[in-house]
């Protein structure tokens, strides 16, 4: 992923232009798997005003989840040379040198004698799952006169974070407004199809249809989806009809769960218009036509 984010965050006309992009690199041996890749900031700023600026502040702001990988950063610290590169490589720039910096909460503070141009990567890592965040600010400063200063904010798309396994892993979670059309392009005799209620991180089965384990019919029982999955036609309390070409209902033992992947496409039940919409399709279309398929 190599996207860049430019925001400003005011209207003022700002002393720096600073860009923020967001990549993904290969873990060290010291960070613990997480299911979020790790990723690097890469932060550009440029002085706007005459010569260059005084000592500058870089202050980060991480989105709500993520943390810094310190190690990599005192790294950093010790060996600028290897570190610290130019926005622009024109003769004559001064080169922006880190001096120290500072962790506090979500925000890492780094301090700089100085910038004209500077380019500099921040590692950083998934230490808590959080779902739906929001941005992370960057704010550019000087640090002697403050007004002095510019802001971006920048986004970690879930492609940034889960790349491919969001298309190879995830349901596909739809709230549709024109259910038929729905119904016509993804349900037909082979289908699973069921209607479900999430109930206290449970759920039960208010209806199995096509292919669907019978037995399980009004039944409460556990399901699974990977973490990372936004789904909001399963959080608690909503009812969605759920469908697929593959089973989803998994048998472990005595247990069965539904697994919610790839394979699964989840859709909200939004009410008596579908209802009605539903049974009518379900009478002409499917058990007309597909009655041998049936079960029970």
């Amino acid at each position: 992923t190599n996207v860049k984010y430019n925001i400003p965050a005011s209207d003022e006309v700002p002393a720096f232009k600073v860009a923020v992009s967001v990549h993904r690199r290969e873990a060290t041996d010291e960070e613990e798997m997480a299911a979020c890749y790790p990723l690097q900031l890469k932060i550009e700023a440029r002085w706007l005003k005459e010569n260059v600026s005084n000592m500058a502040i870089v202050d980060v702001k991480l989105v709500s989840g993520f943390s810094v990988n310190e190690k990599a950063l005192q790294q950093k610290l010790k060996q600028s040379e290897n570190v610290i590169e130019f926005l622009a490589s024109k003769e004559g720039e001064n080169e922006a040198i880190l001096k120290r910096y500072e962790i506090e909460g979500q925000n890492v503070i780094l301090y700089f004698d100085e910038i004209k141009t500077m380019s500099f990567s921040l590692d950083i890592i998934q230490s808590t799952l959080v779902k739906k965040t929001k941005p992370g600010v960057v704010k550019v400063y000087d640090y002697y006169d403050p007004e002095s200063q510019a802001k971006v904010t920048y986004k970690i798309a879930e492609k940034d974070c889960y790349g491919e396994r969001i298309e190879n892993e995830c349901p596909k979670c739809l709230s549709v407004d024109d259910f038929e059309d729905l119904f016509d392009k993804n349900i037909n005799c082979t289908s699973y199809l069921t209607r479900v209620k999430s109930i206290g991180g449970l759920m039960k089965v208010k209806k199995a249809y096509i292919k669907a384990n019978y037995s399980q019919e009004y039944a409460t029982i556990p399901y699974a989806i990977p973490e990372f999955c936004l789904c909001d036609e399963i959080n608690n309390g909503v009812t969605s009809l759920v469908f697929g070409q593959s089973d989803y209902f998994r048998k472990n033992g005595e247990e069965i769960s539904l697994v919610f992947d790839s394979g699964t496409t989840i859709t909200k039940w939004n009410g008596e218009e579908m209802r009605n919409m539903f049974r009518k399709k379900m009478v002409q279309e499917i058990y007309q036509k597909c009655w041998l398929f049936f079960e029970g």
